[in-house]
């Protein structure tokens, strides 16, 4: 009997299906849940190991640094490909 196919169960039901298994079963069963539990969260990966290469900057600073950014890009001619 397959509950995974939508049709979820109370923390009540799971208990009383548990109690129903053989003793060995429900240490194993519990042994599992414990570990996975207490098992730390994976982190996401990081594309690198090195600090972010603007993160010396103040708030003040990278927003003057970007409208410098956006004014060159109004003001300077784009380069046509070779």
């Amino acid at each position: 009997m397959s509950y995974a196919s939508g049709m979820t169960m109370t923390a009540d039901e799971i208990l009383e299906h548990v109690r129903a298994l053989p003793y060995r079963e429900r240490l194993k069963l519990v042994e599992r849940v414990v570990h996975e539990a207490v098992e730390p969260q994976a982190e996401p990966a990081k594309l690198t190991e090195k600090p972010p290469l603007l993160a010396d900057l103040s708030d003040e600073e990278f927003d003057a640094f970007q409208a410098s950014l956006a004014e060159r890009r109004r003001t300077l001619p784009m380069r046509a490909g070779r």
